[in-house]
């Protein structure tokens, strides 16, 4: 049975004007976006995106500098399933180890030898009670190290660790 062309073009016309308003509704949607999509293609900045401009991005890349992509390392931060993600995304060749901060210098000890980790990561907002023994003036497998970061950074050498900790 022939379709009508009277009803063809009707047919034809309504797909038109529903592509145009989802055209439109797009341009509404992405409006904040295009004006520094327009700024990164003219200062010539092609793919970094958004996604370097968070803080956790950046903050990852700074530990990316520290850490050999070799290294094993200790996180002690409390689980937020977005932000571990990221990180671990972000650090990928390297293995990471996550602890709550709440963890006993016992069983730091014990993970730091059982995992072999040579770094330990410290957000400074987070309070960690029971590793005052990190700070001591001549950490022995424990060396800080100095950078422009919201965490403390360790270098450990988990062959030194002898015997165990006793909380």
């Amino acid at each position: 049975m022939p379709v009508c062309p009277r009803r063809q073009k009707l047919g034809w016309a309504i797909l038109g004007l529903l592509w145009l308003g989802q055209l439109a509704y797009l341009s509404w949607h992405f409006a904040p976006e295009t004006v520094t999509l327009v700024q990164d293609l003219a200062a010539g900045r092609w793919g970094g995106g958004p996604a370097a401009a968070e803080p956790l991005a950046q903050e990852a890349e700074k530990l990316a500098a520290l850490l050999p992509p070799t290294a094993t390392y200790l996180f002690l931060d409390y689980y937020e399933a977005a932000r571990d993600i990221k990180i671990r995304y972000l650090l990928y060749p390297r293995r990471q180890v996550r602890l709550e901060p709440r963890v006993t210098p016992t069983r730091l000890y014990a993970e730091i030898k059982r995992r072999q980790a040579e770094y330990l990561v410290l957000p400074r907002q987070v309070v960690f009670l029971g590793l005052d023994f990190l700070f001591s003036p001549e950490p022995e497998p424990f060396r800080p190290l100095t950078g422009d970061l919201d965490a403390l950074v360790f270098q450990v050498e988990p062959q030194r660790l002898r015997g165990t900790f006793y909380d």
